[in-house]
């Protein structure tokens, strides 16, 4: 991997989301509040990963990166760590 370092500005954490397939690395700049319509590092009862996230009914929606439904909660269950503000994939 050869990782740009003009994106990598505020970032705390690089990450792989193990849930989703492929090689695909997120830049993570800490961020404690949930950002509709963006991907972001969260905290679920299940574990951690990196999904888009939209508010719905009430609740919080998430999606994996090809816009493909991953799961639903309500906000209290969902801790932010982070927004993804670039992606890298290995190609």
């Amino acid at each position: 991997w050869t990782l740009p370092r003009r994106y990598a500005q505020g970032v705390k954490y690089l990450v792989k989301d193990q849930l989703t397939p492929g090689n695909e690395l997120y830049f993570i700049r800490p961020e404690n509040n949930l950002l509709d319509g963006q991907t972001m590092l969260l905290k679920t009862p299940e574990g951690y990963t990196v999904k888009k996230i939209y508010f719905q009914d009430g609740k919080i929606r998430l999606y994996h990166p090809n816009n493909q439904f991953f799961a639903e909660f309500f906000p209290q269950q969902l801790r932010p760590l982070g927004i993804a503000i670039r992606k890298i994939t290995d190609v």
